[in-house]
């Protein structure tokens, strides 16, 4: 029986497969590009240093906490005494 909110499946499973690993390939190349920049802004002491994540998730988990650390030490500059990173309040910092 076929429903409506389910695709059917591809004919060609191993092309999909091929394509779905050729995206997560490009995933972790852009995520290890993004680490190098934050190494570097570490080292120009522009952001603080986070340890590299083991998982692409881990990783953007630790890229996101420099940038939100570095963002909320900027906030607390002399303009502003409070800055939250998960408040959606502040999510226009």
């Amino acid at each position: 029986m076929f429903h409506a909110e389910y695709p059917a499946m591809s004919e060609n499973l191993g092309a999909d497969y091929a394509e779905l690993l050729k995206q997560y390939r490009d995933l972790a190349a852009g995520v290890r590009m993004i680490r190098r920049a934050l190494d570097k802004a570490f080292r120009a002491g522009l952001l603080p240093y986070e340890r590299t994540g083991i998982t692409p998730l881990e990783e953007c988990e630790a890229i996101a906490r420099a940038i939100y650390a570095a963002a909320a030490k900027q906030a607390l500059g002399p303009t502003s005494s409070s800055f939250h990173p998960d408040d959606p309040a502040d999510a226009g910092h």
